[in-house]
């Protein structure tokens, strides 16, 4: 289900301060600011295991990160680096994921893949000029997870027009999840990719930080 297979450009959000939950924890935290709360994100080796993969190994070079941050000259402050030894382990498994298919003939119909659909995944990542960073956004994906990271090639995939999150919470498609388990196959759900009204390029389409809202007594 929006299994992140290749990883996912939301948590590079997490590390830049970007990523709304991210923001939610640091408002909520009474002992770290939104910098506290994005190096204990850094600190934890199971977040870098989701930095996104696709053959290029930038993402797991510290020097990378590093020149990123030398780019910028707005919201530094909020940006935490993983160290090395964190990123090397992230890359071991990266390349062992990608280098070990789903579609082989061992696995043959006891694999299947489920792709949500929301607005906007974050699709990439880049420094602008005014020296901030900014994310780039595709419509193909689920919020979190965009489809061209997520499905495995060659592994049957369905469609469900479901966000990331709600994905295993929301009752309208428990059953065609069900026959997927038990069966491998559903007609609860589409089988074909669902056709977009946006085609935008990814370099086209970018990302603005969610508002955070701060419950009040009233």
């Amino acid at each position: 289900l929006g299994t992140p297979n290749e990883g996912s450009y939301s948590t590079l959000r997490g590390y830049t301060g970007h990523n709304s939950v991210v923001r939610k924890l640091a408002l909520l935290d009474i002992f770290n600011d939104l910098k506290g709360t994005t190096q204990l994100i850094a600190e934890f080796p199971g977040v870098a295991y989701l930095i996104p993969f696709s053959g290029d190994e930038s993402w797991f070079e510290l020097s990378h990160w590093q020149a990123i941050k030398q780019k910028m000259t707005q919201g530094e402050g909020h940006f935490s680096l993983p160290t090395q030894a964190i990123l090397d382990k992230a890359r071991l498994f990266a390349k062992c994921i990608h280098e070990h298919p789903l579609n082989t003939p061992a696995l043959d119909n006891k694999v299947v893949y489920v792709a949500g659909q929301a607005e906007r995944p974050p699709a990439g990542m880049r420094v602008n000029n005014p020296g901030e960073i900014e994310f780039m956004a595709t419509s193909e994906g689920d919020g979190l997870v965009t489809w061209a990271s997520g499905i495995p090639p060659g592994v049957p995939t369905w469609y469900a027009h479901v966000e990331h999150g709600r994905m295993t919470s929301d009752e309208t498609y428990f059953e065609a999840f069900s026959q997927l388990l038990n069966t491998g196959a559903t007609h609860l759900i589409k089988l074909v990719m669902p056709a977009l009204r946006s085609a935008m390029p990814v370099s086209n389409m970018t990302l603005r930080d969610e508002p955070i809202d701060v419950p009040t007594q009233g």
